[in-house]
C-alpha cells in the first residue's frame, strides 16, 4: 500500500497522505514517498499545481512519535555517539529538526505552487 496517493487532473496534481489510522503521521516511509512524489511533480512540465491533502479525519498529525526514539538514536550515532550520547540529546534533536525542516522547506522554495487542502 502506498502512503501517498497520487491523483492527476489536467495540470493539477493532488498528493493524498494515506495513513488515516495513524492520522497521516510523518513516518520515515511516508516522508520518503512524499519526497519521491514531489520530485516527480517538479520534473513534469505538464503539472503546474500540487495540492496536499490527508485521508481520514486529519490532514497530518505531524512527526511520527513512535519513530522519534529510533531517529534520535540514529542522530546521536551520526553526531559521534559514545559516552556523551545522552549529553548531546539537544544537539541530536536540533539535527533532526533541521533535517525535517529541510524537507518541508523544499515545498516552499520550489518554482510551482503548492496548496494544502483537506
Amino acid at each position: 500500500m502506498s502512503l501517498v496517493d497520487w491523483q492527476i487532473d489536467g495540470s493539477v496534481c493532488t498528493a493524498v497522505l494515506n495513513d488515516p489510522t495513524r492520522r497521516n503521521a510523518l513516518s520515515t516511509k511516508l516522508r520518503g514517498e512524499l519526497a519521491e512524489r514531489y520530485e516527480e511533480f517538479e520534473a513534469r512540465d505538464d503539472l503546474r499545481v500540487l495540492v496536499l491533502a490527508g485521508a481520514g479525519p486529519a490532514f497530518c498529525a505531524g512527526g511520527d512519535l513512535a519513530e522519534m526514539p529510533t531517529e534520535l538514536g540514529a542522530a546521536r550515532r551520526f553526531l559521534g555517539g559514545g559516552e556523551l550520547a545522552h549529553a548531546r540529546d539537544g544537539e541530536a534533536q536540533l539535527y533532526l529538526t533541521a533535517n525535517c525542516r529541510e524537507g518541508i522547506a523544499a515545498f516552499h522554495e520550489k518554482r510551482k505552487p503548492t496548496f494544502r487542502g483537506h
